[in-house]
Protein backbone atom coordinates (compact mmCIF):
# COMPACT_ATOMS: atom_id res chain seq x y z
CA UNK A 1 0.00 0.00 0.00
CA UNK A 2 2.57 2.23 1.07
CA UNK A 3 4.65 1.50 -2.60
CA UNK A 4 1.22 2.36 -4.56
CA UNK A 5 0.99 5.65 -2.31
CA UNK A 6 4.63 6.53 -2.98
CA UNK A 7 4.13 6.00 -7.06
CA UNK A 8 0.49 7.86 -7.16
CA UNK A 9 2.96 10.81 -5.32
CA UNK A 10 5.35 10.41 -8.53
CA UNK A 11 2.91 10.22 -11.07
CA UNK A 12 1.20 13.39 -9.40
CA UNK A 13 4.46 15.05 -9.69
CA UNK A 14 5.15 14.33 -12.90
CA UNK A 15 1.52 15.30 -14.08
CA UNK A 16 2.01 18.68 -12.71
CA UNK A 17 5.41 18.85 -14.57
CA UNK A 18 3.83 17.04 -18.12
CA UNK A 19 2.22 19.28 -20.77
CA UNK A 20 -1.11 17.47 -22.31
CA UNK A 21 -2.45 20.79 -23.78
CA UNK A 22 -1.45 20.46 -27.52
CA UNK A 23 -3.18 21.27 -30.50
CA UNK A 24 -1.23 19.39 -33.32
CA UNK A 25 -3.42 16.07 -34.03
CA UNK A 26 -0.51 13.34 -33.58
CA UNK A 27 0.42 14.82 -29.99
CA UNK A 28 -2.88 14.76 -29.23
CA UNK A 29 -3.54 11.39 -30.24
CA UNK A 30 0.12 10.46 -28.30
CA UNK A 31 -1.96 12.46 -25.13
CA UNK A 32 -4.69 10.35 -25.70
CA UNK A 33 -2.72 6.93 -25.04
CA UNK A 34 -0.66 8.50 -22.51
CA UNK A 35 -3.69 9.35 -20.50
CA UNK A 36 -5.18 6.17 -21.18
CA UNK A 37 -1.77 4.47 -19.96
CA UNK A 38 -1.96 6.70 -17.25
CA UNK A 39 -5.26 6.02 -16.18
CA UNK A 40 -4.37 2.15 -16.16
CA UNK A 41 -1.17 2.59 -14.19
CA UNK A 42 -2.94 4.89 -11.55
CA UNK A 43 -5.59 2.40 -11.34
CA UNK A 44 -3.01 -0.71 -10.47
CA UNK A 45 -3.16 -1.72 -13.69
CA UNK A 46 0.31 -1.76 -14.73
CA UNK A 47 0.53 -4.97 -17.17
CA UNK A 48 -2.01 -3.22 -19.35
CA UNK A 49 -0.05 0.67 -19.90
CA UNK A 50 2.95 -1.15 -21.38
CA UNK A 51 1.93 -2.08 -24.40
CA UNK A 52 0.30 0.96 -24.85
CA UNK A 53 3.60 2.97 -24.01
CA UNK A 54 5.97 0.49 -26.28
CA UNK A 55 3.55 1.49 -29.10
CA UNK A 56 3.65 5.41 -28.61
CA UNK A 57 7.74 4.99 -28.47
CA UNK A 58 7.30 2.92 -31.78
CA UNK A 59 5.51 6.02 -32.70
CA UNK A 60 7.97 8.42 -31.55
CA UNK A 61 11.05 7.06 -30.04
CA UNK A 62 11.95 10.33 -28.11
CA UNK A 63 8.19 10.08 -26.34
CA UNK A 64 10.00 11.44 -22.88
CA UNK A 65 6.66 11.04 -21.44
CA UNK A 66 5.93 7.29 -22.64
CA UNK A 67 9.63 6.35 -21.60
CA UNK A 68 9.16 7.44 -18.21
CA UNK A 69 5.88 5.76 -17.49
CA UNK A 70 6.87 2.78 -19.41
CA UNK A 71 9.66 2.98 -16.52
CA UNK A 72 6.81 3.66 -13.89
CA UNK A 73 4.68 0.66 -14.99
CA UNK A 74 7.79 -1.75 -14.53
CA UNK A 75 9.07 -0.64 -11.26
CA UNK A 76 5.73 -1.36 -10.31
CA UNK A 77 5.62 -4.47 -11.36
CA UNK A 78 9.07 -4.94 -9.27
CA UNK A 79 10.79 -5.75 -12.70
CA UNK A 80 13.28 -3.00 -11.68
CA UNK A 81 16.38 -4.35 -14.99
CA UNK A 82 13.54 -2.89 -17.27
CA UNK A 83 12.58 0.25 -14.91
CA UNK A 84 16.14 0.40 -14.72
CA UNK A 85 16.50 0.66 -18.52
CA UNK A 86 13.67 2.93 -19.21
CA UNK A 87 14.65 5.60 -16.62
CA UNK A 88 18.39 5.69 -18.11
CA UNK A 89 16.72 5.61 -21.87
CA UNK A 90 14.50 9.08 -20.04
CA UNK A 91 18.00 10.66 -19.06
CA UNK A 92 19.53 9.94 -22.58
CA UNK A 93 16.77 12.02 -23.74
CA UNK A 94 17.18 14.97 -21.63
CA UNK A 95 20.10 14.78 -19.00
CA UNK A 96 17.99 17.16 -16.41
CA UNK A 97 15.35 14.95 -16.20
CA UNK A 98 15.38 14.91 -12.47
CA UNK A 99 12.57 12.80 -11.47
CA UNK A 100 14.02 9.83 -13.56
CA UNK A 101 17.29 10.31 -11.36
CA UNK A 102 15.35 10.06 -8.84
CA UNK A 103 13.28 6.77 -9.29
CA UNK A 104 16.72 5.01 -10.37
CA UNK A 105 18.10 6.21 -7.13
CA UNK A 106 15.23 4.12 -5.32
CA UNK A 107 15.25 1.40 -8.14
CA UNK A 108 19.17 1.13 -6.61
CA UNK A 109 18.59 1.09 -3.36
CA UNK A 110 16.10 -0.90 -3.36
CA UNK A 111 18.11 -3.79 -4.97
CA UNK A 112 20.64 -2.71 -2.01
CA UNK A 113 23.39 -1.80 -5.09
CA UNK A 114 24.46 1.08 -2.35
CA UNK A 115 27.08 3.05 -4.52
CA UNK A 116 24.83 3.14 -7.47
CA UNK A 117 22.24 4.51 -5.53
CA UNK A 118 24.55 7.05 -4.03
CA UNK A 119 25.65 7.90 -7.48
CA UNK A 120 21.82 8.92 -8.83
CA UNK A 121 21.22 10.58 -5.33
CA UNK A 122 23.81 13.12 -5.94
CA UNK A 123 22.73 13.59 -9.55
CA UNK A 124 19.14 14.23 -7.81
CA UNK A 125 20.88 16.36 -5.61
CA UNK A 126 22.86 18.52 -8.45
CA UNK A 127 19.88 18.98 -10.22
CA UNK A 128 18.23 19.94 -7.45
CA UNK A 129 20.81 22.68 -6.35
CA UNK A 130 19.90 24.21 -9.74
CA UNK A 131 16.47 24.40 -9.39
CA UNK A 132 16.91 25.65 -6.24
CA UNK A 133 15.00 22.74 -4.44
CA UNK A 134 15.98 22.69 -1.50
CA UNK A 135 13.47 19.87 0.15
CA UNK A 136 14.70 17.81 -2.95
CA UNK A 137 18.62 18.56 -1.92
CA UNK A 138 17.67 17.64 1.48
CA UNK A 139 15.84 14.59 0.90
CA UNK A 140 19.16 13.57 -1.52
CA UNK A 141 21.23 14.20 1.02
CA UNK A 142 19.59 12.08 3.80
CA UNK A 143 19.72 9.14 1.50
CA UNK A 144 23.63 9.93 0.74
CA UNK A 145 24.18 10.60 4.61
CA UNK A 146 22.57 6.58 4.84
CA UNK A 147 23.87 4.91 2.09
CA UNK A 148 27.29 6.03 3.01
CA UNK A 149 27.58 3.78 5.82
CA UNK A 150 25.73 0.90 3.41
CA UNK A 151 28.28 -1.73 1.87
Amino acid sequence: MKKHNFTLVVLSIFLLIANFNTTDKTFADEDKNIKEALNYINSGYNKEAIPILQNALRENPNNITAAFLLGMAYMNLNNYDEAIYWFKYVTSIDNRYITAYYMLALIYEAKKEYSTSKYYWERVKVLAFSLNDKNLQETATRHIERLSGEK
